[in-house]
């Protein structure tokens, strides 16, 4: 580097945003896990699937099964179907509506219910 560049650089101070509360929140939600997940009490009236890694899902929301082999498993939700493909597939909790599948997860497909399903017709 030029002497002539390095003497006309100048160095930028950092900013100190920690005061401003936007920046405190969103450096906690980026943080702290703990954040990211609703408060206790909230209603959700959605499917909740949790994948973690690819060897286990649950799905909390299922309103029946379609298929179940070693290979897939598909199941009614509110919002449609919910297939799971893979190797060695295997329930370790159905009831209610609550479903945990163990195996090699290759794939997840999520279908929508079509409008005449929807409206009944």
């Amino acid at each position: 580097m030029s002497e002539q560049f390095k003497s006309s650089r100048k160095s930028i101070p950092p900013r100190k945003d920690s005061s401003n509360p936007l920046f405190r929140h969103l450096k906690k939600m980026l943080t702290d896990p703990q954040s990211l997940t609703p408060p206790a009490g909230t209603v959700f009236s959605g499917t909740e699937i949790v994948l973690c890694g690819r060897d286990f899902i649950e799905i909390e929301g299922c309103r029946g099964l379609t298929a179940y082999t070693e290979e897939q498993i598909c199941m009614l939700v509110k919002e449609g179907a919910l297939c799971i493909s893979g190797q060695q597939l295997s329930l370790k909790i159905y009831r209610d509506a609550h479903i945990a599948i163990c195996g090699k997860i290759t794939g997840v497909l999520f279908e929508e219910a079509s409008t005449e399903r929807e409206h009944g017709k």
